[in-house]
């Protein structure tokens, strides 16, 4: 995979902003996380999908379900999380 050029990442950002209104799922967040893989994504859309993550999991009524999304996504996002955290925590 090659990387975008800031004509193209800012392009990708608007078609990307479906995946930040979406609900949360542990399919979901491996969606994204393949689609990571496959094409480099702005470290801008992955922090703000990351904060996005971290909220909706936080608001989720089942715990077991809440627990395995903070899971996978510290698996997934681990730097990210690091960046959000502290902002979502003020």
């Amino acid at each position: 995979s090659s990387s975008l050029d800031q004509e193209g990442e800012e392009a990708v950002l608007p078609l990307l902003q479906p995946l930040l209104q979406m609900e949360l799922s542990l399919h979901s967040i491996e969606v994204v996380h393949a689609l990571s893989e496959e094409v480099p994504l702005q470290t801008d859309f992955l922090r703000l999908y990351t904060a996005h993550c971290l909220t909706s999991c936080e608001k989720m009524a089942d715990k077991g379900m809440q627990v395995r999304c903070f899971s996978y996504l510290l698996y997934m996002y681990l730097p990210y999380v690091c960046m959000v955290l502290p902002i979502i925590l003020l």
